[in-house]
């Protein structure tokens, strides 16, 4: 993409329409990134439910190729940090090379990780809205902290790193709305990413 890349905006600059989809951006030690990477690949296809090869994304009310599975690592499947990953799938979901946009439907129970080369297919940071939100779904562990979607999220704002996109902000409420309502006191299931 040559400009911003954004969330549904319905024009030429949605995400989905550039064949992006949601993640996250994770900087590994080059001093212990092979720990570090099993230690990610372990929490990654554990978030998955359901059987061995038959996984389910903690998600599912997010449907479409933007919502698909996906990881990305410089080299793709031919980093020589790919086989750590594939160590870590320890529930025999299917790694598939990512090429973009045609990539899988987005179901859910697809099964499937489309593993991206970073080199090709860089990461874009998403709306300042669309980071640290408290909550996304019925999902054990939510709603986050206040120390991550307040905290951590105006110290990060503050040091530059969280900045304007140049797409719309505030389509939906930061930090989001179990941190601000009753729902609060109810369990909630399933984690929200930023796209790539």
């Amino acid at each position: 993409a040559s400009g911003p890349v954004c969330y549904h905006t319905g024009d030429a600059r949605d995400y989905a329409a550039h064949g992006f989809a949601e993640t996250v951006k994770v900087t590994l030690d080059a001093a212990s990134a092979e720990k570090q990477l099993a230690a990610l690949a372990k929490d990654f296809f554990g978030s998955f439910t359901g059987e061995a090869g038959q996984r389910v994304r903690p998600d599912p009310g997010d449907r479409g190729g933007a919502y698909r599975s996906v990881f990305g690592l410089p080299g793709g499947m031919a980093s020589p940090l790919y086989k750590v990953f594939e160590r870590g799938n320890a529930f025999r979901m299917l790694l598939k090379p990512g090429a973009g946009k045609n990539d899988g439907a987005g179901d859910p129970a697809e099964n499937t990780v489309y593993v991206y080369d970073t080199n090709e297919r860089p990461f874009y940071v998403a709306e300042e809205y669309h980071q640290f939100h408290c909550d996304f779904s019925m999902s054990s562990g939510m709603p986050y902290p206040e120390s991550y979607w307040n905290n951590l999220f105006e110290q990060m704002k503050t040091s530059g790193r969280v900045k304007p996109t140049g797409c719309p902000e505030g389509v939906v409420p930061h930090p989001g709305a179990l941190c601000s309502s009753p729902a609060r006191i109810f369990p909630m299931f399933g984690r929200r990413s930023s796209r790539t």
